[in-house]
């Protein structure tokens, strides 16, 4: 699965954006990172009009290629759920590293 983030808004509207394979991740963040952008999880995430998005919270615009499908999802803090905004933030962090090193 590859997955292209960008990310906006936040205290300062620091803007992030980078691109991932999944086959180039650490084992256990691959499969969290699968699990939770699955198909059916996907379907219950509510758009972002109807998340109470602030000018504050951090708004993250995903595409997702995987096999045939490809998809764009448009994910908004603080009422998008925890686990998929934790594994949003760790593919930040692990883009963060890979512009840091160079890799």
């Amino acid at each position: 699965m590859k997955l292209y983030i960008k990310t906006s808004g936040g205290i300062g509207n620091i803007r992030i954006q980078g691109e991932i394979d999944t086959d180039d991740l650490p084992h256990r963040l691959a499969a969290h990172v699968r699990s939770m952008f699955d198909p059916a999880k996907l379907a219950l995430l509510p758009h972002p009009e109807d998340t109470g998005a602030t000018a504050d919270g951090m708004q993250y615009e995903v595409h997702l290629i995987s096999g045939d499908d490809a998809r764009r999802l448009v994910i908004a803090e603080p009422n998008a759920p925890e686990d998929l905004i934790g594994v949003l933030q760790d593919l930040i962090q692990e883009l963060i590293r890979r512009k840091s090193t160079g890799k």
